[in-house]
């Protein structure tokens, strides 16, 4: 029994019970709804020769084992969609950076990067 990673699991069922939205996440013809939490970025990177956090980028934090199944390895792909509340938010990567970064240290949430489309 892991009692850390127990508590990563309660945490993460309490905040998509109370904080997540459902939404659509999309990768070609393939659509499913899952819950995740959007929140602002919290890093700053280099974006168009600026220093800064982007007003158009939006994080959401998912429980990898909410993905659906053609996202395969719990691994969000360049150019998927996720749309919430009627906007669309493209998945991108930094240079050199994923598209994601782990949310805990148990890879059981991800925070996945977006710019609004």
């Amino acid at each position: 029994m892991n009692m850390l990673r127990d508590g990563v699991n309660t945490l993460a069922a309490i905040m998509t019970d109370n904080a997540a939205d459902l939404v659509s996440y999309k990768r070609g013809t393939d659509t499913d709804d899952i819950y995740a939490t959007p929140t602002e970025p919290d890093d700053e990177f280099e974006i168009a020769e600026a220093t800064g956090i982007d007003s158009r980028m939006r994080v959401f934090i998912v429980t990898v084992s909410d993905l659906p199944a053609f996202v395969t390895d719990g691994k969000p792909l360049a150019d998927d969609l996720i749309v919430n509340d009627g906007s669309t938010y493209r998945v991108f990567a930094f240079a050199g950076k994923m598209t994601y970064k782990h949310a805990d240290s148990f890879g059981i949430r991800i925070r996945i990067y977006t710019l609004l489309m």
